[in-house]
Order: C-alpha cells, then sequence, then structure tokens
C-alpha cells in the first residue's frame, strides 16, 4: 500500500509542505532539542523529590530547620545553595515535627546529622548544572537551524 492509499483509507488528507518544510521535519536538530526538552524536564522533578526527602528526614529525626536559614545561604552565595536551602527551609516552614530554637533553652544552634544539614551542599552543584542545561536547551529549540538561513527581509 502506497502512503497516499493509506492517507485515503485512514481519512486522511495529504499535506503540502511549503519550501524546507520537509526538511525541517526531519532535521535531527529539532528532534534532539524536542528529546532533550523532554529529558530535561523529566530530570527537574529529581532534585524537587530530593529537598522533599530531605524535608522528611528533618522531621522523621525530629531535627531543625536551622541549617537552611536564609542568612547561611546568603553567606555562601551560590545559586544552587541559595535555592536549595531556601526551598527546604520554605518546606518545613509549616512543619510541626521540626524543633525551632526559640532562644530560651540555651541552645545558640542545635546540628542534625551531617548528611541531612547539608544537603543544599551536595544537591546545589545539581541544580546550577541542570539550569545551565535548560538555558542552552531553550536557546536550542528557540533558534533557526535550518540551512541555507533566508533573511525575507534584506533579501
Amino acid at each position: 500500500m502506497t502512503a497516499a492509499e493509506a492517507l485515503a483509507a485512514a481519512g486522511i488528507a495529504p499535506v503540502n509542505l511549503m519550501d524546507k518544510e520537509g526538511l525541517a521535519i526531519v532535521n535531527r536538530t529539532a528532534v534532539s532539542a524536542g528529546v532533550a526538552s523532554l529529558a530535561i524536564w523529566e530530570t527537574h522533578q529529581l532534585p524537587v523529590l530530593a529537598q522533599l526527602l530531605n524535608c522528611m528526614d528533618v522531621e522523621a529525626l525530629c531535627g531543625t530547620d536551622e541549617s537552611f536559614v536564609p542568612f547561611l545561604a546568603r553567606v555562601w552565595p551560590h545559586p544552587g545553595q541559595i535555592d536549595c536551602s531556601n526551598n527546604i527551609y520554605r518546606f518545613l516552614e509549616s512543619s510541626k515535627l521540626v524543633y525551632r530554637n526559640d532562644g530560651k533553652s540555651g541552645d545558640l544552634f542545635r546540628q542534625d546529622r551531617y548528611s541531612i544539614r547539608t544537603t543544599f551542599l551536595w544537591l546545589s552543584p545539581l541544580l546550577e548544572d541542570l539550569f545551565l542545561v535548560y538555558q542552552q536547551v531553550e536557546i536550542e529549540v528557540n533558534s533557526v537551524t535550518d540551512n541555507p538561513i533566508i533573511d525575507r527581509e534584506s533579501g
């Protein structure tokens, strides 16, 4: 069966492509950028999950949110650390299971287990890398990649 017969049998009208549209459909750059976009979307969910799981660890151990206060993120201002620390702090904001130092008990600063209180340190490079990849793929998806490129305004 030919393509024309298959389209007719399915009741689908054939599409008439304009100049260079056929090439654009099969161009590997567009396909690669589309696949990369889907991969980035799915990958962005993993750091959020890791941050939420860290919050669950803090709650399960009746830990503190003091390791994630905005001040600490500001004095060591890597963008990924700031985002991650702020996210965890906000996620724990309404928790009833977190120890909060009110200053009355004499505690100056209480530290949780190292692996819990340093999540924003090891997760931040991943966040920064994902943001960079996102920017690069966004540029690629919104760019012209066919050849030759024709400027209709200047001829």
